[in-house]
């Protein structure tokens, strides 16, 4: 599986990172990595832009395959398997220390997905810092009214 491409407009610039509105495409089913605004276009955030797009320009984003494959285990495998090794361990907690075992499986469930949420928070900042394997700008198509 190789690289997606998407269109958008840069709609936001910080250093560089860049925000960029996209409409809805088929390549979008069951992807995460960007949000809805209230006009129903996706929004991505912390794209990298190593060209220099300024607001308004249309640009062309790439996503490595592996950003796709690492989002969806990030959103899915992650806190479902949190959940099931807290409770498990919970569980086996509660039956050592003649503790309810369904009062402890629950608060192991509870921990260990706030940890691994904490640990994909972190993991997504570390990646946000670099841009390698993170979404970034491949080319301008058309400058916008400010980038003229």
């Amino acid at each position: 599986m190789g690289a997606e491409f998407e269109r958008g407009v840069v709609t936001a610039r910080d250093a560089q990172r860049v925000e960029v509105t996209m409409s809805l495409s088929a390549s979008c089913e069951g992807c995460k990595l960007c949000d809805k605004d209230g006009g129903g276009d996706l929004v991505m955030r912390g794209v990298f832009d190593p060209i220099g797009a300024s607001v308004g320009d249309t640009v062309e984003v790439e996503f490595p395959a592996e950003v796709k494959r690492a989002a969806a285990v990030a959103l899915y495998v992650v806190p479902v398997a949190a959940l099931l090794v807290g409770y498990l361990a919970g569980d086996l907690l509660g039956v050592t220390a003649g503790v309810s075992r369904d009062v402890t499986g629950a608060i192991g469930a509870v921990g260990a997905a706030a940890l691994a949420f904490t640990g994909l928070q972190r993991r997504e900042r570390s990646m946000s810092r670099g841009h390698t394997g993170s979404p970034w700008v491949r080319a301008i198509i058309a400058r916008g009214p400010e980038g003229t």
